[in-house]
């Protein structure tokens, strides 16, 4: 028996600032005791700065419902995997060969490949108590503009020992070449901590956008992109090491 209560604040002392914060008080629950929540934002004349944390209790199975497996394509669009016998046919996944049951998933030989997004983090049959930060960063000016986000995230277990983290960094910056032509940069880093593995990745794309005028029946706009993109993992568990070299180019219209 027992209650959970909240109280929420909003504070607006003027139209560039906003802010929310959040207490919590839970009796009842996975995940009892105080939290808070708080999103903070300021506009200034040609700067947006933001600041969000967050506590929440999850599971690995809302975990894997939420995010799950992503499929990265020569873009770098991410598409979730609703079926993972695509994984399997692909080498992300294989059979457990240890599992009489047949149905035991475990890494298959392409499980590092760049293209494969999964979580970050240890995934544990337990219930997980996320605590995150986030501040982020934009600017205009003439013909560029500048973004950048740095953010830390820990967890912490109900039944196992130890606390995991991540934390990490991205930037970007694009500038407009002319009214249809793009030039962008944006280079991320991120290392994970974690019991079962750390983890360090970078990441570094170059590309153009280039809208193209054509004509179908009706004028319509031919979206192009061309990207190099470099891409490396290193772990202290050398199964987790990669190094991606690629360049991709894509075509896209909408009717």
């Amino acid at each position: 028996m027992g209650n959970n209560k909240h109280a929420t604040v909003q504070f607006s002392p003027s139209s560039n600032f906003s802010s929310t914060i959040t207490y919590r008080n839970k009796y009842v629950g996975l995940n009892t005791g105080d939290s808070w929540d708080a999103s903070l934002r300021y506009q200034f004349k040609q700067v947006n700065l933001g600041f969000n944390y967050n506590q929440e209790t999850t599971t690995t199975q809302q975990l894997l419902t939420e995010q799950g497996y992503f499929i990265r394509d020569a873009s770098g669009n991410l598409s979730q995997v609703i079926n993972t016998q695509d994984l399997i046919a692909q080498g992300f996944l294989m059979l457990d060969p240890s599992d009489p049951a047949g149905t035991r998933l475990i890494p298959g030989p392409n499980f590092n490949n760049s293209r494969l997004v999964s979580n970050p983090f240890d995934l544990v049959n337990d219930v997980i108590i996320r605590k995150r930060g986030t501040l982020s960063f934009s600017y205009q000016t003439g013909k560029s503009s500048y973004t950048a986000s740095m953010y830390n995230e820990r967890r912490s277990y109900e039944l196992r020992a130890g606390e995991d983290m991540s934390y990490g960094i991205s930037g970007g910056w694009q500038w407009q070449v002319e009214p249809r032509l793009n030039f962008y940069l944006r280079p991320s880093w991120q290392h994970n901590q974690g019991q079962l593995a750390d983890n360090t990745r970078y990441d570094l794309a170059l590309g153009l956008n280039r809208s193209i005028p054509i004509n179908l029946g009706r004028p319509l706009l031919m979206d192009t992109r061309f990207e190099i993109r470099h891409i490396s993992q290193s772990s202290d568990t050398s199964t987790f090491d990669y190094t991606e070299n690629r360049a991709s180019a894509n075509f896209n219209v909408r009717f």
